[in-house]
């Protein structure tokens, strides 16, 4: 499982990453973009983990295209956790009785659009999708049992309708809600998660 001390080191890392990248270009009109996400799970996801997660976060570097337009990369980290009671469980044929704790660790990596429906008033409303790779860790622990996917890797997708809200000329600051899909793949079903997201958003990079 990945703890939340991990996840905090993570994301300051991938922050410090791009940075670097986004001042090299000084002409350029950029974002970066760091949150905050609880997630809901919902279908099957819901059905092996039905806790929410207070454990994420999202970074996003973004080039704008237009006042109304960016295309970026976005990557996220969310994590769920729950236990359940002694109890007998049933796994490939192979049953036991004990506790379990399960574990999800999803990672995306995607590239994302946004488009801002105003581009002139203090509160600014948009709409955005992300197309790309998940990471998606489904694991049960079980005494001294231990099983997971063998496929990790997913394609998936995540819309998002947000709002930002002006603090300065450089900082806004960023409220959001998404629907995280995973699509199926040999090991995994279908999966899928909303996310909520408070965070920043850090305009003009590397410009002089």
């Amino acid at each position: 499982m990945i703890s939340s001390r991990q996840n905090i080191r993570f994301l300051i890392s991938l922050m410090l990453v791009t940075v670097g990248i986004s001042g090299q270009d000084s002409s350029a009109q950029n974002h970066m973009l760091l949150g905050y996400d609880l997630a809901i799970p919902a279908g099957n996801t819901k059905d092996y983990i039905s806790t929410n997660s207070a454990r994420g976060g999202t970074m996003e570097i973004a080039h704008h295209l237009s006042d109304e337009v960016s295309l970026g990369l976005k990557i996220g980290l969310q994590t769920f956790y729950e236990v359940r009671d002694k109890d007998l469980y049933t796994e490939d044929n192979i049953s036991i009785y004990g506790k379990q704790e399960r574990y999800i660790n999803s990672f995306p990596v995607m590239i994302s659009a946004r488009y801002n429906l105003t581009t002139d008033r203090l509160t600014i409303p948009y709409a955005a999708i992300a197309f790309g790779a998940n990471y998606f860790e489904m694991r049960t622990d079980m005494g001294l049992y231990n099983i997971s996917n063998d496929n990790m890797w997913s394609v998936g997708f995540q819309p998002e309708a947000g709002l930002l809200i002006g603090i300065s000329d450089n900082l806004r600051l960023n409220i959001s809600t998404k629907y995280n899909h995973i699509f199926k793949n040999p090991s995994i079903d279908t999966q899928g998660y909303y996310s909520f997201s408070i965070g920043f958003m850090l305009y003009n990079l590397g410009r002089e």
